[in-house]
């Protein structure tokens, strides 16, 4: 079974693997800034359902560690990469590259914060994919939808 530094680090390949095969609009700065932020939100994502459900005993996968919550995790993968990504980047660029400071409440996150952020919610959900997809190989596998609660 997985442990935690694994997950993070299945995580992490997944999303790299993601940001090298898909095109981006971004450039320079702003697509570094995207990227640190991706891999944060897959490193997170990569490590929630454990989280959501510790492994305190071999049966703890129930609902988060369901393949109807990886469905649904890869739907909001999907529209993360297409409208939700989209609003974020846009939000984003909204900042100048040089802030002359902090005058208006939009102009108040830095802009390279803003593309962490952007990246770090479409990280996530190939994070939280990588997780299951990992602890789908094991004996135990996955439930297909699993307890919720105790």
């Amino acid at each position: 079974m997985p442990r935690k530094n694994q997950h993070i680090r299945i995580a992490l390949f997944a999303q790299l693997a993601v940001e090298m095969l898909k095109p981006s609009r971004l450039e320079g700065n702003d697509r570094f800034w995207d990227v640190v932020g991706a891999c944060l939100g897959a490193s997170f994502g990569g490590v929630l359902p454990d989280i959501l459900e510790p492994a305190l005993t071999p049966n703890h996968r129930q609902f988060a560690h369901g393949i109807v919550p990886a469905a649904a995790a890869a739907y909001f993968g999907e529209c993360a990469h297409t409208e939700g990504c989209d609003a974020l980047c846009a939000w984003a660029q909204q900042s100048p590259l040089l802030s002359a400071g902090a005058g208006v409440a939009s102009e108040s996150t830095p802009r390279w914060l803003r593309f962490v952020i952007a990246g770090f919610f479409r990280g996530v959900p190939v994070g939280y994919l990588s997780h299951l997809v990992a602890d789908f190989g094991t004996p135990r596998c996955l439930p297909l939808v699993g307890r919720i609660g105790d």
